[in-house]
Parts: structure tokens; sequence; C-alpha cells
């Protein structure tokens, strides 16, 4: 994994390994409102799925463009 540095948690874990199949699908990412619904249809509550969004942000897994969520 690119991010060694900032491993992740067991949760964060499976939320990114879910965004990865639905980003890396997309050339130009999907929206941020797309990533935090695709992690909650994994299995987290909408607001736990937001909270993990903005984490893999925060930790660099994920970054932003505008509104648009793309993989490290």
């Amino acid at each position: 994994m690119r991010h060694s540095q900032t491993p992740l948690t067991p949760r964060e874990k499976a939320a990114f390994d879910r965004l990865q199949v639905v980003v890396d699908g997309m050339d130009a990412g999907c929206r941020r409102e797309a990533a935090t619904t695709a992690v909650a249809e994994a299995g987290f509550k909408a607001d736990e799925a937001a909270m993990l969004v903005e984490r893999l942000l925060s930790k660099g897994y994920l970054y932003a463009v505008q509104d648009d969520v793309r993989i490290t």
C-alpha cells in the first residue's frame, strides 16, 4: 500500500477497498456524495460513511478535486 506511514483501521480499510472498486472504474473519480453512498452501501451507516471518506482524505488515501474524490 502506498501510505504505510498512515495505517488504516479495519473499518477505514474496508471503506477504502470499497472505494477502490468504485473510484478506480472512473476516469475522473466520483462525486464525494457518491463515494459516501458507496461506503454506506458496503454496510456502514450514512454518518460513519461520511466520516470514513473524510478520514481517507485526511490520511492521503484519497484526494479531492473540487467535489470529486480520487484514489492517490
